[in-house]
């Protein structure tokens, strides 16, 4: 069925081309170069039929494609940050999900011990910022450090992207506690 209907707007497609070249030929009295003229073009129109025919195959797979390159290039991006502290060790990995959603794990592991804590969480990003909710008790980073909920931020220093993060910790010099930053190198 398909090959008679494909032959059928062709012999349309014919016509028209046939007719168009008719009322051109009346319009500027070619007489004398006329048969040349509608061959030429006949041959013309059929040739970017065929070049359109195709390009439509090849207009579905360049958009494949750049479906494809948006999808895994556009968000679905994964980045480890590590911390190699006094008594842990701390790996972030975040998962970009989309532009403004994130989610990921940290696993904190005492150097003494084979016991690893992991704590997954979910978050938001405004600009630079990523806001964090852990899905649970954050894991042990540290004797003295707590966890805050102030936002994380990515950044780069020395061609790097490291990843800062503000701790609630004691000063082993003044005994104070107080706001200090952390800087998470990316992961090997």
């Amino acid at each position: 069925m398909l090959p008679l209907r494909k032959s059928y707007t062709l012999r349309v497609y014919h016509i028209l081309v046939l007719w168009n070249l008719r009322i051109l030929h009346k319009r500027y009295k070619l007489f004398s170069e006329a048969n040349k003229v509608s061959i030429v073009k006949y041959n013309y129109m059929k040739y970017f039929k065929n070049l359109l025919a195709n390009l439509n195959k090849q207009a579905f797979l360049v958009i494949l494609l750049l479906f494809t390159l948006i999808k895994t290039n556009g968000q679905e991006k994964q980045k480890c940050f590590e911390d190699a502290g006094l008594k842990y060790k701390t790996v972030i990995t975040i998962n970009f999900l989309t532009a403004t959603q994130v989610n990921g794990v940290v696993t904190s592991s005492e150097y003494d011990s084979d016991v690893k804590e992991k704590t997954h969480f979910t978050g938001t990003i405004s600009g630079k910022l990523l806001k964090i909710k852990f899905k649970g008790k954050p894991p042990t980073v540290g004797a003295a450090t707590q966890w805050t909920t102030k936002p994380w931020l990515i950044k780069k220093k020395n061609k790097k992207e490291i990843l800062c993060l503000i701790f609630y910790s004691k000063n082993y010099d003044t005994k104070k506690w107080n706001n200090t930053t952390y800087e998470f190198a990316p992961c090997p």
